[in-house]
């Protein structure tokens, strides 16, 4: 059975050192009910509201804390660091394990994780991790974000919706990437967890994700 997609949505920024405060405050405005974390935002001692994932720059301490994911991203360029990834992974996975923080790898432009052959290899090679899906960073990467969505079903733990015009943030429903295929990719993926919407940072942020929030919820999920 599908969950309403209200009840799914956090709230990350794309400026990592707005205070944790602020953010509650955006979210509270645009009526998202959770959070997702960055380093700085995990300083704070407590959040009033509930938090899916924090940044991987922060420690699996810091996910116990607030009962939340631990998000990493792996600048990964040479073949070398891949073959240091994979069980780097696995020891995150398994010192997170006894803590019951779950550890999900972001997809990122401009690095080896950035098509959907990265992905799967990952997936494949029994590491622990879910994947947080950027569906930007994909169309950043050339990648059709549905590709990714359609052969990773098992291994999604999260999914960062945005939309971007010249790799510059956009409104969901007035960028370039069709955010209602993306929709219906996760729907027939039978993906039914946690979507992040992200915060702007130039003065009109604050209308967007409220007109963002609006368009979520009139997707397909």
């Amino acid at each position: 059975m599908n969950t309403p997609i209200l009840s799914r949505l956090y709230l990350a920024s794309a400026d990592p050192q707005l205070s944790l405060e602020s953010l509650q405050e955006h979210a509270r405005d645009a009526g998202i009910p959770g959070l997702h974390l960055s380093q700085a935002q995990c300083a704070e001692p407590d959040s009033e509201l509930p938090v899916v994932s924090v940044d991987g720059l922060a420690s699996l301490e810091h996910a116990a804390r607030f009962g939340a994911g631990l998000t990493v991203e792996a600048g990964v360029q040479t073949a070398a660091e891949w073959d240091r990834l994979l069980p780097a992974l696995r020891a995150l996975t398994d010192a997170g394990r006894p803590l019951r923080v779950e550890v999900l790898l972001r997809n990122r432009y401009g690095s080896r994780i950035e098509q959907a052959i990265d992905l799967h290899r990952v997936a494949t090679e029994d590491t622990g991790v879910k994947f947080d899906l950027d569906i930007a960073a994909f169309h950043c990467a050339s990648v059709n974000p549905c590709d990714p969505i359609r052969g990773l079903e098992r291994h999604i733990g999260c999914v960062r919706l945005s939309n971007v015009i010249a790799r510059r943030q956009a409104a969901l429903d007035r960028g370039e990437i069709d955010i209602r295929t993306v929709a219906v990719a996760l729907r027939d993926a039978s993906y039914h967890g946690p979507i992040v919407l992200v915060l702007g940072t130039d003065a009109r942020a604050a209308e967007r994700l409220i007109a963002d929030r609006r368009f979520a919820e009139s997707c397909d999920w």
